[in-house]
């Protein structure tokens, strides 16, 4: 990725900062919103990962799907939003990601208002997991290429994950 792209980037769910810290490390051109709804975030982010506000990078405390709720309300956009709003304790339907809040019909209009797309679903797979895609092309129901995905895993020597 270029170092000098621009743009601005929402961050649903901060956890420890990591991200955000990378990105406004090597892409001083990017504006990076972070928000979470745990203050303990800002606070691991903060303290052990060193992460620090700058005039393009901040951390709010609040939830995140009344946040992009409220963008699209206010017509405001977001040239990406990556979502990572998930359960730290076991959720009644046995989905930790993405939160429920991040699963409605209402929350996806508006993430498609905000980031300019026709389109996003709510998707799952075999593994239980569930995601979001957001398109400006109709989404394709690709499948996962599962020996390929075990040949990389063992390459980078982290398939135990596969377990």
């Amino acid at each position: 990725m270029n170092r000098d792209v621009s743009g601005n980037i929402t961050f649903l769910g901060v956890a420890t900062g990591g991200l955000m810290s990378f990105f406004s490390t090597y892409f001083k051109n990017l504006k990076l919103t972070g928000i979470d709804i745990d203050p303990q975030s800002e606070y691991l982010a903060k303290k052990w990962f060193g992460y620090r506000d700058t005039k393009n990078s901040k951390i709010l405390i609040g939830d995140g799907a009344e946040h992009i709720v409220e963008m699209a309300r206010r017509e405001e956009t977001s040239d990406a939003v990556l979502v990572d709003a998930c359960h730290n304790h076991a959720p009644p339907d046995g989905i930790y990601c993405p939160v429920e809040a991040v699963r409605t019909p209402e929350f996806l209009k508006s993430l498609s208002a905000v980031i300019g797309t026709k389109e996003c679903h709510l998707g799952s797979n075999h593994l239980g997991n569930a995601f979001i895609m957001c398109s400006n092309n109709r989404i394709d129901q690709s499948t996962v290429d599962i020996p390929t995905v075990r040949s990389f895993l063992k390459n980078m020597r982290i398939d135990g994950f596969l377990v």
